[in-house]
């Protein structure tokens, strides 16, 4: 039975809350859908929704992993972890492509993340010769390296597409306001993917232990709300969060 460290306490609890948090955010993003004025609102809250109910339960799967000891099924579960998270990135390159509004731009942005997904999953649940290493935060679970350059460029891919948008769409929308939401989401969702990069590497927690698990992941929370605040705006945010835990 796996020895209950420091590491790992704070490795669960903070899982649970991020599970948590995502969860919320999802929450929010399906009651944004069902009170959207227009078919296009109602289409971009919808794949923001889909995407953040997978990016939650990529951390309901490492919470389950991190109390398994056996090697294989950690492997198993931290391929599947990994796949969802590609899933549920192929939808925000669909809500790219609604940014742009043009039906070639949505037709690119979703091959873009189709194949992303479908290269994501197959090269990481497909290839062989993973292991594992156990540490104070529990079992650890090592790609080969040809996995993890694939990994690391798919990830770069959407966050250079995001600075992109920012970029791009920054210069060319007239309307003020929308220039300004677009602009701050598609930032926040680089600077997510970046954290999210710093999270798979446990950058941090190499560097500053369970207090850079810590770090990480009350960034990729909190930018996780930004993203709706900013989106939404505070009228909408507020509500939301009221009518979800019924304030």
């Amino acid at each position: 039975m796996e020895s209950i460290t420091t590491g790992l306490i704070i490795n669960e609890v903070t899982t649970c809350i991020v599970a948590l948090l995502f969860f919320l955010v999802a929450m929010i993003y399906k009651y944004l859908m069902n009170i959207a004025p227009t078919e296009t609102s109602q289409r971009i809250y919808r794949y923001l929704f889909t995407a953040w109910i997978f990016f939650t339960l990529t951390y309901v799967l490492l919470f389950i992993r991190n109390l398994i000891m056996d090697e294989t099924l950690n492997i198993w579960i931290n391929k599947i972890d990994t796949a969802l998270t590609a899933i549920g990135a192929l939808f925000l390159y669909v809500f790219m492509g609604e940014l742009f509004g043009t039906s070639k731009a949505k037709k690119i942005f979703t091959i873009l993340g189709i194949g992303e997904a479908i290269i994501a999953t197959a090269v990481y649940v497909g290839w062989p010769s993973f292991t594992t290493e156990t540490s104070d935060y529990g079992v650890e679970v090592i790609p080969p390296q040809e996995v993890l350059i694939i990994v690391l460029a798919l990830i770069l891919l959407i966050i250079v597409l995001f600075v992109f948008t920012a970029i791009y769409l920054g210069m060319r929308t007239e309307k003020p306001e929308l220039k300004r939401r677009i602009t701050l989401v598609s930032t926040c969702y680089s600077i997510w993917w970046v954290f999210q990069l710093i999270e798979a590497g446990g950058i941090l927690v190499t560097m500053l232990g369970g207090v850079g698990m810590i770090i990480t992941r009350a960034i990729l929370s909190i930018l996780a709300f930004v993203i709706i605040y900013v989106w939404a705006g505070r009228t909408k945010f507020v509500e939301a969060l009221k009518s979800i835990m019924h304030l």
